[in-house]
């Protein structure tokens, strides 16, 4: 009986251990529990080793191992790094429309300015759900897109990250990642 509770635990500790390289987050729901994807996948998923080395190879400025959350999923050289929020994590879920007006008065620096020549954001409404995109154009190498369904269950918060040579073409990599997703 003692062997076998030895088995048991050292077993559930290595499961453990093993599903934490590439899984941390508030919530109990992956990626893959919550929605279907040809892109977002476990493919296309990646640890958290990896992660930081791709990471660090596109810019290595304010890189912490131990701040990484959510899961990643590498593909056409760009890294995605999305954590889950579910309706029990409400003061995370805000409307589309009031994380833009935040996003806006943050990336003009509190100026009134026009920020379409340096800054790009927009709603993009697909199969069942919305999204808010949001980067710079011309420096940076990420971009955030914000991805809630519409019943109101779960919303996905997205970091991009890209190489620089990458920037002409990342709307683009967006949609196509974007349009992969249906919530289940």
């Amino acid at each position: 009986m003692k062997n076998k509770i030895i088995i048991l635990l050292v077993t559930l500790v290595i499961s453990s251990t093993t599903f934490a390289q590439t899984y941390i987050s508030r919530t109990a729901h992956s990626v893959n529990d919550i929605l279907q994807s040809s892109i977002l996948n476990t493919v296309n998923r990646i640890d958290y080793d990896k992660a930081f080395n791709i990471r660090y190879s596109i810019d290595p400025k304010h890189l912490n191992k131990n701040n990484f959350s959510g899961e990643f999923f590498y593909k056409n050289n760009v890294l995605m790094n999305i954590v889950v929020i579910t309706q029990k994590d409400a003061v995370y879920m805000k409307p589309l429309k009031e994380i833009q007006d935040w996003t806006r008065m943050m990336a003009s620096g509190g100026k009134t300015r026009p920020i379409e020549e340096y800054f790009r954001d927009q709603f993009i409404t697909l199969n069942n759900f919305k999204s808010y995109v949001s980067y710079f154009k011309n420096v940076g190498n990420s971009a955030s897109v914000i991805i809630q369904d519409n019943q109101g269950k779960y919303s996905l918060n997205c970091t991009i990250y890209y190489k620089s040579d990458n920037r002409s073409n990342i709307f683009n990599e967006i949609t196509t990642i974007l349009n992969s997703i249906n919530f289940k």
